[in-house]
């Protein structure tokens, strides 16, 4: 055979080669595409904050610094600098208000009360635990009678100014709008809050977490000064975004609900098919149905796949017990690791439900 023939054969085999690897590939692509469909399960998790049931009595206390103003500032810098220091404080007093609020309603404490501004003798940086003066938390808690201090370990806002000159409208004395000269200013504020649960008795730090806010204010006049005046929602934002601060810091001693993605087996019979449809629509009582026939199928993967499907079902209407039970059945039909993850999830969760019980009864 000549070297031409021999390449063209060559070239031909790796061409045949490509062509069946390519088939391959495809079919098991096909195979596993859309075999199976998700479905939202709502999900409750632990609150992220675990206090010790005797404590019953907390207090509130702002613990931030007071903003300092550079005396080098000028013009419109000092005018959003001095602005921001009145929002700060009055930033802080929502947030501390709302957190008040949110714990005000919670069953396990006899009292919570807002104490005076906390200012130490020390100062010390948010992420240096090492730094907090137990001592003085320790006077103070005994002096009001409480158990733990919630604190509002610091506050910063950090407004970056930008102007630049555009056409505005005016109205003119007979209230027409004009088009003039003028300036626009934009501030985008980013207001960071810091937040901390304090066991002072045992020295503990029970929870710290940060939680940030950007704000964008702009306005229009013919000068800087009049546009940075023209601004009229930046209040109210900073306001609501204080009060979210305080809820959320206190909403972390609750347990939460969230969404996750299930899936379920939606091919592989004529009933695992018509039950999509049904399952798709909401219908669940009538897809279980049809996947319950084919708990007895003659094939083992079918029969499997019933079985998972009957365990999400399950799950999704908060029987977790039964639905590990169903997703251990499937396993004993066909062992794969798609449902072991799946029963490994579902113990999980039922660790995470019993968790959630023992907070509720502390």
């Amino acid at each position: 055979m000549s070297g031409s023939a021999q390449n063209d054969c060559n070239l031909y085999g790796y061409i045949a080669w490509f062509i069946r690897i390519f088939m391959l590939v495809s079919i098991s692509l096909f195979l596993s595409c859309g075999v199976t469909h998700n479905v939202s399960v709502p999900v409750w998790e632990p609150a992220p904050v675990d206090l010790a049931s005797g404590m019953k009595r907390i207090g509130i206390i702002n613990q931030s610094q007071e903003t300092k103003i550079s005396e080098q500032l000028t013009g419109v810098e000092a005018w959003v600098a001095y602005s921001d220091e009145e929002l700060s404080e009055t930033a802080k007093r929502a947030a501390l208000d709302a957190l008040y609020k949110e714990l005000i309603g919670d069953d396990r404490f006899d009292t919570i009360l807002i104490l005076p501004q906390f200012n130490s003798s020390d100062t010390f940086r948010f992420d240096n635990q090492n730094a907090i003066p137990w001592d003085e938390m320790i006077s103070l808690c005994n002096q009001y009678n409480v158990d733990a201090l919630f604190a509002l370990a610091f506050h910063e806002t950090d407004t970056e100014i930008s102007i630049k000159k555009a056409n505005i409208k005016q109205r003119d004395l007979l209230r027409e709008n004009q088009t003039i000269k003028g300036h626009e200013l934009k501030l985008e504020t980013l207001i960071e809050n810091g937040w901390r649960i304090y066991d002072p008795f045992n020295k503990l730090v029970l929870d710290e977490i940060s939680i940030n806010n950007q704000i964008i204010s702009k306005g229009e006049g013919e000068d800087p000064y009049l546009a940075f005046e023209a601004i009229e929602d930046r209040r109210d934002s900073v306001l609501i975004a204080g009060k979210r601060a305080g809820i959320k810091f206190g909403s972390r001693l609750n347990p939460y609900s969230q969404t996750i993605s299930r899936p379920y087996y939606a091919k592989g019979s004529l009933n695992l098919v018509k039950a999509d449809s049904l399952a798709q629509a909401e219908e669940w009582k009538d897809a279980a149905k049809l996947w319950e026939k084919d708990l007895s199928h003659p094939s083992a993967k079918i029969r499997s796949r019933a079985y998972f499907n009957m365990a999400v079902v399950n799950e999704l209407h908060g029987d977790l017990a039964t639905a590990m039970d169903w997703a251990s059945k499937s396993i004993d039909i066909q062992d794969t690791r798609f449902t072991k993850r799946y029963l490994e999830d579902l113990n999980h969760r039922m660790s995470r439900l019993n968790l959630i019980e023992e907070q509720a009864m502390n």
